[in-house]
């Protein structure tokens, strides 16, 4: 029994000895996370007191972009208070009407990059007012650098602030789309040319249609071609990058800390916030060709010699299947407006062929004829709605505006590279035999001689399917034709459409002896 007594004895001494030694653990963990504690304590109210000393406004953000906290400038600046603006969504609080920048808070919270402070930026606050402000934006890093949140630091622009960053604007800045400017691109250049922004990526990118555009639907057209594609550079590009229009048609882009494969993912990013947008008809596509400085000794205008050559090459290789795609999504813009007009230009078409066969011409000029009767109005485009359903006889003022129609599809067609030699015949298929015709009076084989066959089949068809009043009989067309021989139409070609329409359709209408 004593060696049982002793053995429960020992085992209870032991159990004893280990609580004593969890007291003095636990004890020693609670002095540890008592000293842990005030210690942060002490942190946070340096913290605090940090951020109420400085000048500047500060929000800090979370990795998911909530305010953590935010100083009294801040708040004032604002209009939100600390409890309404605490863990709610940093662009709720803080809103900027800036259209030329993505938001850079959402760039450095995703690449740890400090965003270079930007002036001339309108922030909106919670009342409505609108101040000027200047920004900077730096990462908060954790361990091992890694990314745990982001600082904004703001303040309200003085006047004399303001009236430099307006010199800015008129120097810098390109008026009509609000990118920098070719000036500034030196500027820059100068400054990023250097070891501490290498990887250095140079783009060049050149838009187009803009000039088609242009002649097409007017300069209004082509500034918002313009403002489009410089809106969709500033949702792509980050806010350390610079995006310059160089002129015309052509932007530049400067890419710093960017290596080749990362500007391929931006080029990419661009042309795909380019895709399904357009200007009327016209779909917006740019090409892109950029090259990358990754050492010092690298002449940079070695790189931009790369990239201008690469983005020719490609701007080569796209150009026909761009023509293309944008000749048919004029050409459906135009039709899908007024089924009217795609009847008229296809059976145009198909009566042009069979004519020229008729008069034996070549294969290949029978191709030609069909398209160009099926796009001989093609130039209706430009068009304003409203007149183009209107019955005729037109208004004089919208009599002036139809006749612009065979230059502009003169102007359009002479821009593809499969149709430019359709352009003259289709500018001249309102010309007349006698000179009396427009737009430029032409008088007797002057006019091309597809534009006179045009002529032919289109009234034709214009008056034997006139969509506004009771469609003329085939014969009476015909008997029209026939009278403005030698008046609206070469009388030789007239007596072969009125011989094949004889063949063909079994319909005889004779030309008139005093024709």
């Amino acid at each position: 029994m004593s060696i049982v007594l002793a053995i429960f004895l020992m085992a209870c001494l032991v159990l004893i000895f280990r609580q004593i030694v969890l007291i003095r653990e636990n004890r020693g963990l609670i002095a540890r996370v008592q000293i842990s504690t005030a210690a942060l304590e002490v942190r946070q109210r340096r913290y605090n007191q940090l951020l109420r000393a400085l000048s500047d406004a500060i929000i800090v953000v979370d990795i998911d972009g909530r305010v953590e906290a935010l100083n009294e400038q801040a708040q004032a600046l604002i209009g939100y208070s600390a409890e309404e603006a605490i863990r709610q969504p940093y662009e709720q609080v803080y809103t900027i009407i800036d259209p030329n920048s993505d938001n850079p808070m959402t760039n450095t919270l995703r690449t740890g990059q400090v965003s270079e402070r930007r002036s001339n930026l309108t922030l909106n606050r919670k009342d409505g007012q609108q101040v000027q402000i200047t920004e900077k934006v730096v990462p908060l890093l954790g361990d091992h650098g890694k990314v745990e949140g982001a600082m904004c630091l703001f303040r309200n622009m003085s006047e004399s602030e303001i009236q430099e960053a307006c010199l800015e604007q008129l120097t810098f800045r390109d008026s009509l789309t609000s990118l920098y400017n070719r000036a500034f691109f030196e500027v820059e250049l100068h400054r990023l040319d250097s070891a501490e922004y290498l990887p250095l990526s140079l783009m060049i990118g050149d838009l187009d249609g803009l000039k088609l555009t242009n002649d097409i639907f007017g300069h209004a057209a082509g500034d918002e071609l313009l403002k489009t594609v410089a809106r969709v550079f500033s949702e792509v590009v980050r806010p350390n990058d610079r995006v310059f229009r160089w002129g015309g048609d052509e932007f530049v882009m400067l890419l710093p800390r960017t290596s080749t494969e990362e500007a391929a993912r931006i080029r990419d990013a661009v042309m795909a916030k380019l895709a399904g947008k357009s200007i009327g008809p016209i779909k917006l596509h740019m090409t892109l060709g950029w090259a990358t400085k990754e050492r010092v000794e690298q002449d940079i205008r070695v790189v931009w010699q790369r990239a201008d050559e690469q983005m020719y090459w490609m701007k080569t290789v796209d150009r026909t299947s761009f023509q293309r795609q944008t000749l048919e999504s004029i050409s459906q813009e135009l039709f899908s407006r007024s089924a009217a007009e795609k009847g008229h230009g296809e059976r145009v078409g198909e009566l042009a062929e069979q004519f020229g066969a008729y008069l034996g011409l070549a294969e290949a000029d029978l191709g030609k004829l069909k398209m160009a009767g099926y796009l001989h109005d093609i130039g209706k485009v430009a068009l304003e709605p409203e007149i183009l359903h209107k019955p005729f006889p037109l208004e004089p003022q919208d009599q002036h505006e139809m006749k612009r129609h065979p230059l502009v599809g003169f102007r359009l067609l002479n821009f593809f590279e499969d149709t430019a030699d359709l352009a003259d015949g289709v500018l001249a298929h309102h010309e007349w035999w006698d000179g009396s015709g427009y737009p430029k009076g032409l008088q007797g084989e002057k006019i091309p001689l597809l534009g006179r066959i045009l002529a032919i089949m289109e009234t034709y068809d214009r008056v034997s399917f006139n969509p506004f009043a009771r469609p003329f009989g085939r014969e009476e067309a015909l008997q029209l034709i026939a009278e403005g021989a030698g008046g609206k139409f070469d009388p030789n070609l007239v007596q072969s459409f009125l011989e094949m329409m004889k063949v063909s359709d079994g319909i005889e209408v004779a030309v008139s002896k005093d024709e």
